[in-house]
């Protein structure tokens, strides 16, 4: 899913429900439905439809939650990142003058890493960025380390080793949930069986009913489309779209002082 164009998923989402419908209709005419003498009963026909609409309805609903929360966890991680980066900077006031500049440095260099990443709007590319990270990671580890162990009572010292090491997690998480946990195929799949079944179950109700196709159809297919769409959208880390904000990380960068 992640190769298809946007707007291809609400193309096919939209002509996969249009299409379920009229197949629907055709099948039930086909079959007799509607016509004297057939015992089939709108009644009957709609409380099964009803169902199986409903059931597609919740699973796009738990699906959209788990993207929304996802989204959501993204933007929450980005602005931890920006803090604990922060915090790294301000302990780095303990390291000796003659090492701070260089420390410094790796901070405004890992910042602007980062924000590469996100800009590329390709996973490939977030994921080539995110490996130029661990270098500046071990560097400003090693720096944080040798301080501790130059003054190994200092409670900063400590607490500057702490911040350095979470760096590394939140990095990780942030790769994890942006771009490795995603929508998995099967539900894809299950997703587009749902909706072309729902669709068919309509159209076969409106030919029990005698009626002909409704003109509200391509209404009822751009709805779920635009669902379906929202969700391949918040499950995208690259997307145009709906970006998680990259303020924090702006907002930091600003602030940091000019290299001296």
């Amino acid at each position: 899913m992640n190769d298809i164009p946007i707007w291809l998923v609400f193309a096919a989402t939209f002509a996969l429900v249009a299409l379920g419908v009229e197949l629907g209709l055709k099948g039930g005419r086909a079959l007799g439905a509607g016509r004297a003498g057939d015992t089939e009963r709108q009644s009957t026909a709609s409380v099964i439809s009803t169902a199986v609409t409903g059931l597609t309805a919740f699973i796009l609903s738990f699906t959209f939650g788990l993207v929304a929360d996802r989204y959501d966890t993204r933007s929450t991680l980005v602005r931890d990142e920006a803090n604990a980066i922060a915090a790294v900077h301000q302990l780095l006031d303990i390291l000796p003058a003659a090492e701070r500049p260089q420390a410094q440095a790796l901070i405004r260099q890992y910042v602007d890493v980062r924000l590469a990443a996100h800009a590329s709007h390709d996973p490939a590319q977030m994921l080539a960025a995110a490996g130029q990270t661990p270098p500046i990671q071990a560097a400003l580890w090693q720096t944080a380390l040798a301080h501790a162990q130059r003054d190994p009572n200092t409670n900063l010292s400590g607490q500057l080793v702490q911040a350095v090491n979470a760096l590394g997690d939140l990095q990780s998480n942030r790769i994890a949930i942006g771009l490795q946990n995603r929508i998995a195929t099967g539900i894809w799949a299950a997703l587009a069986v749902l909706l072309l079944m729902g669709a068919m179950t309509i159209g076969y109700v409106n030919a029990v009913d005698e009626a002909r196709r409704s003109r509200l159809v391509p209404v009822l297919a751009a709805a779920f489309a635009l669902v379906v769409t929202l969700i391949a959208v918040l499950d995208r880390p690259q997307s145009r779209f709906i970006s998680v904000s990259q303020q924090p990380f702006l907002d930091l960068k600003n602030s940091l002082p000019p290299a001296r």
